[in-house]
């Protein structure tokens, strides 16, 4: 497939996944998947050559030398904390505004997230390898001297907290309220100036300014590594309110035309299990059922609502289903708690509804 292949195949991927009520019956969340391991495996050569040059300037520059350019994002906003540029988005919600991206001994990089673990004294990281196909992204938990081994090209001891296949890693505290969730997204060649990634949670949770809401935005840092071109990230803790901290569900990434892709979600994985991690700092890491991995009772109401309405009307269709039909049965359950919310949160959680069952409004779904 050529380069002008590439940004065909890319449009006609926007146009198909793009607000306006014509939706494709692909699942874009596959199909983007399969594309973009298809172009890393032809990019396998040149990507070599290009870490085995990016470690030599790493050793060059020194091991705490971030790599020139990676790191110009501007400056985080009011309430940021720490080197790496941290943020509150919303109460118990801190973002990773502008980590540190370090070259790594022996190929990769090592991403500083900055944000804290719930273990006091350390916080996550990130190594990116960009030749690894189906897991370029781990995460690890640790102090200043834990940067240093990773940098060096070793593995902390204890091993990453999760490895993942690239889209999202989600890993959830022990006691459940507590959660990271990190992910990268594509280089330019495939999403035009990512800029924003907005994360659909399982439940209602308050906003920056106390409102009701299941969505919020990040901020895309820039992330040379290969194939890859931002990376995003977004600590979760219980900010005692009176709605539930926010159980990642799903991520979908906007660029300059406005217009979405489903991006990664438990919903929407081949195997749930593999985004629902839970770290322990005494007990390692596991992976098990978590909030994030378990519908909620709306989820579950709102998928047997969609089920009776594709069966059911002979008019039934995505884009009707995303845009009206599914916003209004959310605004029927909100309005049982007494909440309200406005309608791009509805849409973006009910695109999350849509995708959970990409086989509804196929001809040949299963009964």
């Amino acid at each position: 497939m050529t380069d002008h292949d590439d940004a065909a195949f890319a449009a006609a991927l926007r146009t198909a996944v793009a607000p306006d009520g014509l939706r494709s019956t692909l699942d874009p969340h596959r199909v983007l998947t399969s594309s973009r391991r298809a172009q890393r495996r032809r990019r396998t050569a040149t990507l070599s050559a290009t870490a085995g040059c990016a470690a030599a300037v790493g050793l060059l520059a020194g091991p705490l030398s971030p790599r020139a350019g990676v790191d110009a994002a501007p400056p985080a906003a009011g309430g940021s904390s720490g080197a790496a540029g941290v943020a509150e988005i919303a109460p118990g919600v801190t973002a990773a505004t502008d980590p540190r991206v370090h070259d790594r001994a022996g190929g990769g990089v090592v991403v500083d997230l900055g944000l804290p673990t719930w273990e006091p004294g350390s916080r996550f990281f990130v190594t990116v390898e960009p030749g690894a196909v189906d897991l370029p992204l781990q995460v690890w938990a640790g102090d200043d001297s834990d940067l240093e081994t990773l940098l060096a090209g070793a593995d902390l001891s204890g091993g990453p907290v999760v490895a993942s296949r690239g889209d999202l890693a989600l890993v959830t505290g022990p006691g459940g309220d507590d959660q990271l969730a990190v992910g990268l997204v594509l280089d330019q060649e495939e999403v035009e100036d990512p800029k924003v990634v907005t994360v659909v949670a399982r439940e209602t949770l308050r906003g920056p300014e106390g409102e009701a809401r299941a969505t919020l935005d990040l901020p895309v840092s820039p992330l040379a590594a290969g194939s890859w071109g931002g990376v995003f990230a977004m600590r979760v803790a219980d900010a005692r309110t009176d709605l539930a901290a926010p159980a990642v569900r799903g991520v979908f990434l906007r660029d300059t035309y406005g217009r979405n892709v489903a991006y990664g979600g438990c919903d929407t994985d081949p195997d749930p299990a593999a985004c629902a991690t839970v770290w322990d700092a005494a007990a390692g890491s596991r992976t098990a059922a978590t909030r994030s991995s378990e519908p909620s009772a709306d989820d579950v109401a709102v998928q047997v609502f969609a089920d009776d309405y594709a069966a059911n009307d002979l008019w039934a269709s995505q884009g009707h289903f995303v845009v009206a039909a599914c916003p209004q049965e959310r605004r029927a359950l909100d309005a049982a708690r007494g909440l309200t919310r406005d309608d791009d949160d509805l849409r973006w959680q009910c695109e999350a509804d849509d995708a959970a069952d990409w086989d509804r409004w196929t001809a040949d779904a299963t009964p």
